[in-house]
């Protein structure tokens, strides 16, 4: 398992897994990692490499995190102007995807993992703002990397990202096609998930 953050910022352009790599210092190891695991196929180990965008659902990660913001604070904060696109996969589609590679690839084949949606981060927050009542704002971007140092830079990377390598090969297709339009769904997943009472 590796990370769409391979691939950098993509300057506005939409990157599929042949696209030059341009990891963001983070996540740098992981490109070498991809390729140490790959050459273990000489070895007849089947080696399938996939690269999730940022997972969503339940209550964990990053926008798990945003939606407890506005749940516990009533405000939403996101990182920088908001105009950064975030590539998306919710964390059911992440399994089926893997699932899928197990069963039908050969192996020492590299997967983008997004559901295809290409929302900014500020379309993202207003949606969890809408659903919950919070107030969103923007969190400059020097206080993101003050306070988040490598990762809040990934935060702040925007990314366009292809699914079509995995819809082809895999025979895969998301289930959540898009955070905003399932938002609602998705809030009442996060309350499940903190074990909070759902109406």
């Amino acid at each position: 398992m590796s990370s769409s953050w391979v691939h950098g910022d993509t300057n506005g352009v939409v990157v599929d897994e042949n696209s030059a790599l341009h990891p963001l210092d983070l996540v740098r190891w992981r490109a070498a990692h991809e390729d140490a695991a790959l050459d273990l196929s000489e070895h007849d180990v089947k080696v399938v490499v996939f690269r999730p965008g940022m997972v969503y659902g339940g209550s964990r990660g990053t926008l798990g995190a945003m939606f407890a913001e506005a749940h516990d604070q009533g405000s939403i904060s996101y990182p920088g102007s908001g105009a950064q696109h975030w590539g998306m996969i919710h964390r059911d589609d992440v399994a089926e995807a893997v699932l899928r590679g197990l069963e039908r690839t050969q192996g020492g084949e590299r997967f983008l993992l997004v559901d295809g949606s290409q929302h900014t981060v500020r379309e993202i927050a207003d949606a969890i703002a809408r659903v919950t009542g919070a107030s969103p704002h923007a969190r400059d971007a020097s206080d993101v990397l003050k306070h988040l140092g490598l990762f809040g830079r990934g935060l702040l990377t925007s990314q366009k990202l292809s699914n079509e390598r995995a819809r082809r090969d895999l025979g895969w297709t998301p289930r959540h096609g898009s955070f905003v339009d399932d938002v609602d769904s998705l809030n009442q997943e996060w309350l499940a998930s903190r074990g909070t009472p759902v109406a």
